[in-house]
C-alpha cells in the first residue's frame, strides 16, 4: 500500500538487517510482519529512517567494491553477485512480493556472504601478516592461511553454538512464538500467533479450561493495538486478528457465565465489536477481489464473492450470547452465502429457527445440511424430532437398527426434500455455483422425484457458464 520509493527504499532498509543478521545473528525471528520494520518516512530523522541510508551507503560500497576487484579477484565479484542474484527475486527491489523480511529468504544468498567473508578474513591475515616475516622467522603456526583457518574455525564454532541454542526455540509452538515476541514486539502477528498457540495448547487438554484465557486475550489486544497505531484503509485491517479476538472474548465470557453475568455480557459485547470490524476488512477484501477479476476481464456474473465464512459464524455465535437472534440469523446467512456447501450454516440457521418455534422452517434447513453432507447425524437427529411433532400420518420417520432415518416416500418428507433442493439450487445460483445449481436440479429430479417445473424459472441462470 505505500509509494514506489516509499517501498524501494525500505527494501534496502531491510537488506542492511539482512546483512547485520548473518554478521551477528543474536537475535532470531520467524516473523518480521507489520509494524516490526517501519516504512521510510523520508524524513531521516530517526534511527529507523537513518537504517536505510546506512544500508544504502553499505549496498553501494559493495557494488563498488566487486567492480574495483573484477580483475584482481574475480572470486569476490563473483560471490557479491551470488549473493545479490540470489536475493533479488524477495528483495522487494523488483516486485513487491507480499512479505517485508523472511530470514529465509538468506538461505541462499548467504553462500555468497560466507565466500565474502572467506575471501576477507585470508586478505586480511595477509596484510597483517606479511609472509616475509613468517619465512624470517620460519614459524608456519603464525603463516596467514593459519591464522585464516584458525578464525574462521572459530567462527564456525561460534555460529554453530547459536544455531544448536535456536533450535531449542523450536521446541513447540508456544515456545516459538514467544521468542518471536520478544524479537519483535512491534509485529502483529506474533503476538497473534502467540495467543493461538496457547488457545490451542488449551484445546488439547481433557477436557480444555482454557487456564491461559487471560494471558491469550492480552496478546490478543497487543495484536490489535500494533494494528492500531496508524490510520490504515480497511484492506490492510487483517481480519484475521480481529476474528481470534473476538473468539477469546467470547471464551473469556462463557468462563464468566455462572459466576459473574454481567461481566460475561460485557466480554460477549466486546466480542461482536472485534467481529464487526473483521466484517468491515473482510468485505473490503472482497471488493479489492471483484475489482482485480474485472480488471483480468471476468464477467460480473461469474464473480463469486470471497471471505472468511468463519468470520461471520463466530459473529453469530456471539449475538447468541446476547441474545440478538435475528443479527445472529443474518450473520449465518452471510456465512452461508461465502460457503454454500457447508452444512454448519444450515445448521446454525435451523437452531435459531428451533429456538423461535418455528419448526417448519427448520426442518427445511436441516434437510439442506442433510442433502449437503448425509452424514450430520445431529441433523438427522433434530429432523426426526421435528417430524414426530409435526407429522399428522407418523410416516417421516423410520427405525431400523436403532437409529432414525427418513421415509422419502412420506408425504411431508417428500414435500421438504423437494422445496430445499430447489431452495440450495437457488443459493447456488445466487453464490455463482452454476454447475452445483444444475447437480441439485438433476438429483432432485431423478432421486426424489421431484417436479421439473419446479425448477424452471432457474433455469435462464443456472445454466449461464
Amino acid at each position: 500500500g505505500s509509494g514506489f520509493w516509499t517501498a524501494r527504499m525500505t527494501a534496502v532498509k531491510v537488506i542492511g538487517k539482512y546483512l547485520w543478521l548473518l554478521a551477528w545473528p543474536r537475535t532470531l525471528s520467524c516473523d518480521y510482519s507489520y509494524d516490526q520494520i517501519p516504512m521510510v518516512t523520508w524524513r531521516f530523522n530517526t534511527w529507523e529512517d537513518l537504517k536505510a541510508l546506512i544500508a544504502l551507503a553499505s549496498v553501494i560500497v559493495v557494488i563498488a567494491v566487486a567492480i574495483r576487484n573484477y580483475r584482481r579477484n574475480r572470486a569476490l565479484p563473483f560471490f557479491i553477485l551470488l549473493f545479490f542474484g540470489t536475493f533479488l527475486p524477495t528483495s522487494n527491489l523488483l516486485f513487491i512480493i507480499g512479505s517485508i523480511m523472511a530470514e529465509r529468504f538468506m538461505y541462499l544468498p548467504s553462500i555468497g556472504f560466507a565466500g565474502c567473508v572467506v575471501i576477507a578474513i585470508f586478505a586480511l591475515c595477509r596484510r597483517l601478516l606479511p609472509q616475509s616475516a613468517i619465512d624470517s622467522n620460519r614459524s608456519r603456526l603464525a603463516s596467514p592461511h593459519v591464522v585464516a583457518g584458525g578464525a574462521l574455525g572459530l567462527v564456525v564454532l561460534v555460529y554453530g553454538a547459536r544455531a544448536y541454542n535456536r533450535n531449542l526455540d523450536w521446541e513447540d509452538d508456544v515456545q516459538l512464538w514467544t521468542q518471536a515476541v520478544q524479537a519483535c514486539p512491534d509485529s502483529f502477528k506474533t503476538h497473534k500467533s502467540l495467543a493461538y498457540a496457547l488457545y490451542e495448547r488449551d484445546q488439547q487438554k481433557n477436557p480444555p479450561d482454557f487456564s491461559d484465557i487471560d494471558r491469550i486475550v492480552e496478546e490478543a489486544e497487543k495484536a490489535r493495538a500494533v494494528i492500531d497505531r496508524k490510520p490504515l484503509p480497511p484492506l490492510y485491517r487483517t481480519s484475521i486478528v480481529n476474528l481470534h479476538r473476538g473468539a477469546y472474548d467470547r471464551i473469556k465470557g462463557d468462563l464468566l457465565t455462572l459466576s459473574n453475568p454481567d461481566a460475561a455480557r460485557h466480554w460477549y459485547q466486546k466480542s461482536v465489536e472485534a467481529l464487526k470490524d473483521a466484517v468491515v476488512s473482510d468485505q473490503a477484501f472482497n471488493e479489492d477481489n471483484r475489482k482485480k477479476e474485472l480488471a483480468r476481464g471476468r464477467v460480473p456474473d461469474q464473480i463469486q464473492d470471497v471471505g472468511n465464512q468463519e468470520v461471520y459464524g463466530n459473529l453469530g455465535l456471539s449475538y447468541l450470547r446476547l441474545g440478538q437472534y435475528q443479527d445472529a440469523l443474518n450473520a449465518y446467512f452471510s456465512m452461508r452465502h461465502l460457503s454454500p456447501t457447508n452444512p454448519d450454516a444450515y445448521l446454525n440457521i435451523a437452531s435459531i429457527y428451533l429456538s423461535g418455534g418455528r419448526a417448519e422452517e427448520a426442518a427445511v434447513f436441516l434437510v439442506q445440511a442433510l442433502l449437503i453432507d448425509s452424514g450430520r447425524e445431529e441433523a438427522l437427529r433434530a429432523l426426526a424430532d421435528i417430524y414426530r411433532k409435526i407429522d399428522p400420518n407418523g410416516c417421516a420417520v423410520i427405525m431400523s437398527e436403532g437409529k432414525p432415518h427418513l421415509n422419502a416416500d412420506c408425504a411431508i418428507v417428500h414435500n421438504h426434500l423437494c422445496s430445499s433442493s430447489y431452495a440450495l439450487a437457488e443459493v447456488f445460483i445466487e453464490t455463482k455455483q452454476f454447475d452445483l445449481a444444475r447437480q441439485m436440479e438433476q438429483t432432485a429430479v431423478r432421486n426424489y422425484h421431484c417436479p421439473a417445473e419446479l425448477f424452471q424459472k432457474l433455469k435462464t441462470t443456472s445454466t449461464k457458464p
